[in-house]
Parts: structure tokens; C-alpha cells; sequence
């Protein structure tokens, strides 16, 4: 019984789950002060930013998780005991806001792709006319590009982000053949394009796969960014950045079976 409970727990997103494992880690924080097991405060920050990551851990949080977990109750601590005024709080706040709305909800915080991996993209796809869809297009750095480096296309961006929409939306104001929406790139109809390009984070691309097989067209690509769809062998991979580096490689994916895209793809790999 405490295994399928244990497994229901794992199986939550990623914002309860850090809930949990900051409330639960205070509780063991707070038990062993009243107790006299530990000293107040900082043997009680030490105990309680330790059991929140190692609860982030059995929770299977990503990694990143643990790190934010070390530091976030002492920097409460730090920043209660402070004499900032409150309002810079609330500017810090809706400032990150702006630029990281749905990042607790979807995992996938902002990366901007490089020249090589733009270089890369273009070179791999067919030379006719295509529509391309860039998955949280950011500061608009892949339309950009891709407008540049093949004219022929239409291009559209999707973002979540009130502060990267705007931004994108300025950077690409000239670029006729780029179209920005504003919302969440799972709730896109994907249907009709050609390519559909991610740079995101291992969290959502399982249902980035399940979303490509069921609305992509025979023949459509999807390609990503350093994160490779689970469990799915790739039709194609490219080097786009040095070992270690945040970009390796390209993924490509034809989650419909073969077409031109396919032809012209190995074509440009020969």
C-alpha cells in the first residue's frame, strides 16, 4: 500500500511535488528544534533544505529541483531577516512573472538555439516551400533565422510568455513570413505544418511525441533540440555543439512514416 501511495506521489507534477517535499522537510525541521535535536536557526535551515532535496529525490524531481530546494529556505531565511522594502519583492516577482509564467507548470525554462543548430535545421529540410512550427519561440531567435537562411517558408512561433511574445513579436515585426501566437504549444493545432521544431526540456517530450503521431501529417518532421523523445530511436541526429556543451545534437523524428521531407532529408545526409 505505501509503494502505490509512494508511486501516486511520484507521479505528480512537478509544483506539488516541491510543495510536498518543502512542507514535509519543515515538519522534520521543526520536530527536531522543538525536540532540542538540532539548533535554532541554521542547524533547522541545514535539516530542512537536506530533507527537501533528499524528498525531491525519492519524489523523482528533476535535478534541477534539488538544487532549488538547497538554497530556498535559507534564502527566505536570509531575505526575511533583511531590510529591503516589500515592493521590490513584488517587482522581482511579476518581473519574473512576465518572463517565466509557465515554466513551474511546463518545465521548460528559456533556450536560446545556436547558429549551428539553425545552420543544421535548414540544411536538413527539403528546398521546396514549408510551414514550420517553432515550439516556444522566446525572443523570436529561430524565426529569425530560419527567415534568413530559407525565405521560401512560413514560419510561426507559439509562446506562453507575456515579456519573450512581445520580445519576438518586435524582433520579427519585418519578417512578413513570420506569424507569433500567443499560448501553450500543446493546446497548437499542429496540423498542416511541415516541420515542427523544439528546444524545451526533457519533461514535456513524451507528450510532444504522442501530440506529433496524433496531428502531424504523413511525411512531417519533428525536430528537437538536445532532448530526445523517450524511447523513440531518431531517423536522424546532427552535431550542433561541442561535448558538454547544453546543445549536442539534433533530433529528428517522422512520427507519420515516410515522404518528400524523408527523401530529401537522406538525401541531404549522403
Amino acid at each position: 500500500m505505501f509503494r502505490r501511495i509512494w508511486q501516486r506521489l511520484c507521479s505528480l507534477r512537478a509544483a506539488p511535488k516541491a510543495l510536498l517535499a518543502q512542507c514535509v522537510a519543515w515538519l522534520l525541521a521543526l520536530a527536531l528544534v522543538r525536540a532540542g535535536a538540532v539548533p535554532f536557526p541554521f542547524g533547522m535551515l541545514a535539516v530542512q533544505a537536506g530533507a527537501a532535496v533528499a524528498l525531491a529525490w525519492g519524489l523523482q524531481s528533476a535535478w534541477w529541483w534539488w538544487g532549488i530546494h538547497a538554497v530556498f529556505s535559507p534564502l527566505a531565511w536570509w531575505v526575511s531577516r533583511s531590510a529591503v522594502a516589500p515592493g521590490w519583492y513584488l517587482a522581482a516577482f511579476v518581473l519574473l512573472a512576465l518572463f517565466y509564467r509557465g515554466t513551474v507548470r511546463t518545465q521548460v525554462p528559456l533556450y536560446l538555439s545556436n547558429r549551428a543548430a539553425m545552420q543544421a535545421l535548414a540544411e536538413r529540410l527539403p528546398a521546396r516551400p514549408l510551414r514550420v512550427l517553432d515550439l516556444g519561440c522566446g525572443t523570436g531567435t529561430v524565426l529569425r533565422a530560419l527567415a534568413r537562411l530559407r525565405p521560401q517558408d512560413a514560419l510561426v512561433g507559439v509562446e506562453n510568455s507575456p515579456a519573450l511574445l512581445w520580445i519576438c513579436r518586435w524582433r520579427t515585426r519585418a519578417l512578413p513570413a513570420v506569424q507569433v501566437c500567443a499560448g501553450d504549444f500543446l493546446a497548437q493545432d499542429w496540423r498542416g505544418f511541415d516541420v515542427v521544431y523544439a528546444f524545451l526540456s526533457p519533461a514535456p517530450m513524451a507528450a510532444v511525441w504522442e501530440k506529433a503521431r496524433q496531428e502531424l501529417p504523413a511525411g512531417a518532421w519533428l525536430v528537437s533540440n538536445s532532448f530526445p523523445v523517450p524511447e523513440v530511436a531518431a531517423q536522424w541526429t546532427q552535431a550542433v555543439g561541442r561535448e558538454g556543451a547544453l546543445q549536442q545534437v539534433l533530433y529528428g523524428y517522422q512520427p507519420n512514416g515516410a515522404g518528400e521531407a524523408a527523401g530529401a532529408a537522406a538525401q541531404k545526409a549522403e
